[in-house]
């Protein structure tokens, strides 16, 4: 069987831009909870995004880990590096009294999630990202010396999601638990490399937007892990269904231009939106969000589009330096310019 391959699909920048709308929108309005769920939207994304990248190669052997180690660093750690090194001398000067270098450090190294301190909180998620990215090329490694074939694989990885998801019952929300949308993003990305698609995609599209708006708007009226639960199970019928070809209205709404470009500089805004808020809150009171939300956005554009040609230049430099017969399969960030996927966040 001809294995599949993803192409640019402008929709998942939608979808992403939807995402982070929905957690730009809880961290400003407090009121607003559960668009924290926007982050089940991006673990699913990342996890079906860079399975789809990698399986392949580490199937037939042919993974090679420190050029892919590579591009990830390229990828994400120079707009890390600028947000911590810009955000963290303005929190010691305003935010007194908070753990400021500390939480900075954690950023840096990825440690949010055991810290959680200060103006740096929000990066337990990148963090997340980041050791899926270290351990999942092993995972799919194992899976494959065992013989096992991707449907297979598919299984076993779907079903631990459904376990942690399940866990959710014991603490709702719990950080522990909710990176198992990595693992459903993953696994739905297996049972597509195997051939898997809806037969009614338009219709799965639909009903997966129609979970997450419900998930994200009558969270705090539903049963503790239910938001959760359906957050995760719609995201990952609107990323299998756009895969699967869908079409229609949906479709068209997600691959509407300006929220498209949103999408592309998602992880950027998610950067620097949480210190921007914030510090504005500290300085000006809540109610400042209604003129820093839009001005972290373009701080996320001009951080994107500074970065941009530094980050092209980074990869042809690996690139020259790589034998031609190990290039990856380009998605997302590792696409000409002007056509991009989704990135992890």
């Amino acid at each position: 069987m001809t294995e599949a391959r993803l192409g640019y699909l402008p929709a998942l920048d939608g979808l992403r831009a939807l995402a982070i709308v929905l957690v730009v929108g809880c961290h400003a309005v407090p009121a607003f909870h559960f668009g924290m769920l926007g982050v089940e939207v991006f673990f699913v994304l990342s996890g079906f995004l860079i399975t789809t990248l990698i399986a392949g190669q580490v199937r037939s052997g042919e993974f090679a880990r420190r050029r892919f180690y590579a591009r990830r660093a390229i990828r994400l750690v120079p707009a890390l590096l600028v947000s911590v090194a810009v955000f963290t001398p303005m929190g010691l000067v305003v935010m007194t009294g908070q753990p400021t270098l500390l939480g900075a450090v954690a950023a840096l190294l990825y440690l949010e999630p055991f810290m959680q301190v200060t103006i740096f909180r929000h990066m337990w998620t990148l963090a997340y990202e980041e050791w899926f990215y270290l351990v999942w090329p092993l995972v799919l490694g194992k899976f494959f010396r065992d013989r096992l074939t991707l449907r297979q694989s598919a299984v076993v990885v779907a079903s631990a999601a459904v376990t942690q998801q399940a866990a959710m019952v014991l603490a709702p929300g719990s950080l522990v638990v909710r990176p198992s949308a990595l693992l459903a993003g993953a696994a739905c990305a297996l049972w597509w490399l195997d051939g898997g698609r809806f037969r009614r995609p338009t219709l799965m599209l639909v009903g997966g937007m129609g979970m997450l708006m419900v998930a994200a708007f009558a969270g705090p009226v539903l049963y503790g892990p239910l938001p959760f639960w359906l957050a995760v199970s719609g995201a990952v019928f609107v990323v299998g269904a756009l895969a699967s070809g869908a079409s229609g209205p949906v479709l068209r709404v997600l691959e509407i231009g300006p929220l498209v470009a949103v999408g592309v500089v998602s992880y950027e805004w998610y950067l620097v939106h949480a210190p921007v808020l914030k510090l504005s809150e500290k300085l000006w009171g809540a109610e400042s969000y209604l003129l820093v939300v839009p001005l972290s956005l373009m701080l996320a554009f001009a951080l994107h589009h500074a970065l941009v040609p530094m980050q092209a230049k980074m990869r042809r430099r690996l690139d020259d330096r790589s034998d031609p017969m190990q290039a990856e399969v380009q998605v997302g960030s590792d696409l000409p310019r002007g056509a991009r996927c989704p990135r992890g966040v």
